[in-house]
Order: C-alpha cells, then structure tokens, then sequence
C-alpha cells in the first residue's frame, strides 16, 4: 500500500515536471520567434541606414548654416541609428538568447528529474 502511494506520489511529480517542460517549451518558442522578428528588424534598420543621407547634397545643391545644421543631424541620426542597431538590439538578442539558454538548461534538469523518478517507480514495482 506505501508503494502504491509513492508510485502514486512519484506519478504526480512526473505529471508536474512534465507541465513546467511544455510551459517551458512554449517559452522558449515564443522567445525564438520574438528574435526572430527584432533580428528583422536590425536587417532593415541596418539596410535604411544609407536613407539618411539622402538626397546628397553638395555645394551647389544647398550651402550655408541651414545646410551645417541639417548636415549635423543627419551626422547624429546616423550615429543613433548605428548604436540602436548594433549596440542596444545585440544586448536585446543576448538577453533572448541567455533566456532560452536558461530554459532549455532547466527543461533538462527537469528530464533528469523525470528520469530519476521513472527509475523509482520501476524500483518500487520490483519490490
């Protein structure tokens, strides 16, 4: 009767675990498909890059202050764009990717967890 309710008992932790590796799994994909979509994102981001300087414009085309000025900006959304997309989406994508790392690391522990029990419960029906 005590094994019955260890089998019992084991059964249901197994049942546990099990749950926290589908939910962990379902993390793990919606984190992939959110990288994903922000690695997109950085493609085009990285790809109009070159729309910031357009229309060149030369001496002929514009001059004086207004035209420094504008220079200066589009020279400062330039350096944004380039720290937006290298800089702050990488650090973004590696926080994803040390996340689904994690996950994926307690999923197997999770299964060494289901093993172990599993073997219990063989031991316990030997009995």
């Amino acid at each position: 009767m005590i094994e019955a309710q260890m089998i019992s008992a084991l059964n249901q932790d197994i049942a546990r675990l099990s749950a926290s590796i589908r939910e962990n799994e379902a993390k793990i994909k919606r984190l992939e498909t959110v990288k994903a979509s922000i690695e997109t994102e950085q493609e085009e981001i990285i790809d109009n890059k070159k729309n910031i300087f357009q229309p060149e414009f030369s001496l002929n085309s514009w001059a004086g202050k207004h035209a420094t000025e504008h220079s200066n900006v589009r020279d400062s959304l330039d350096t944004s764009n380039t720290n937006i997309a290298n800089q702050q989406v990488e650090d973004r994508l590696d926080t994803i990717e040390e996340k689904i790392t994690a996950l994926r690391s307690e999923n197997q522990s999770l299964m060494n967890s289901i093993s172990s029990k599993r073997n219990a419960i063989t031991q316990l029906k030997n009995k």
